[in-house]
């Protein structure tokens, strides 16, 4: 029994300090460090995303502050400049010219009494069927290019400029001596006016 004894116990003690049990407790304990510092990791990593999704969101908001004082801003100024075209319609309708105004992009957007008297009526148009109409689309692509051509130049140099340009009615030509002007707002040119100094029969005729 002695000899048993002294055989066994030296085997457990082997296995309780450096053998298969101890390994276990071990390998046990590694992996509660472990799962630890995993846990750990993740709270780390969850906390930096809640903090980018908060900056996200600031961010977010910021931008639909600025998008909509832009909006105000950009409301604000068309009603400013409805009430100058409201202005220049009933001052321009008094002139006893044939006056005219276009957007940037070359689209008519007012068109005084004596134009239509002078022009469209002639030649069975109103003036609905200009407004919002370009020059290509009303006089054809030959005139209205010609129109489109000086409107730009008058753009680009800012600054009035007097053109003798062609006007077809009903198939007839004739020659018209024409003041374009740049219409500013806060120095940004937001169209291109323009009235009818003279008429002629040819172009030679008002350059002669």
């Amino acid at each position: 029994m002695n000899e048993i004894i002294q055989t066994v116990v030296p085997a457990i003690a082997t296995l309780l300090g450096g053998g298969l049990i101890g390994k276990y407790f071990a390998h046990q304990q590694e992996k509660r460090k472990q799962g630890t510092s995993e846990f750990r990791e993740l709270m780390i990593e969850r906390k930096n995303y809640t903090t980018e999704l908060s900056e996200r969101i600031d961010e977010l908001e910021k931008l639909i502050e600025t998008q909509t004082q832009i909006m105000r801003q950009q409301s604000e100024e068309i009603n400013k400049l409805r009430m100058q075209l409201i202005t220049l319609e009933n001052s321009a309708n008094d002139a006893p010219l044939p006056i005219w105004l276009k957007d940037n992009n070359g689209y008519m957007i007012f068109l005084n009494s004596y134009y239509e008297d002078m022009f469209l009526t002639p030649a069975g148009k109103t003036i609905d069927d200009y407004i919002g109409k370009s020059d290509v689309d009303v006089w054809g692509e030959e005139i209205g290019e010609e129109y489109r051509g000086n409107d730009l130049e008058v753009h680009y140099n800012r600054k009035a400029i007097r053109y003798v340009e062609n006007v077809k009615v009903n198939g007839v030509e004739s020659a018209i001596e024409v003041l374009k002007y740049p219409r500013f707002y806060k120095n940004q040119v937001i169209g291109i006016g323009g009235l009818v100094l003279r008429t002629a029969a040819s172009k030679e005729e008002l350059c002669g």
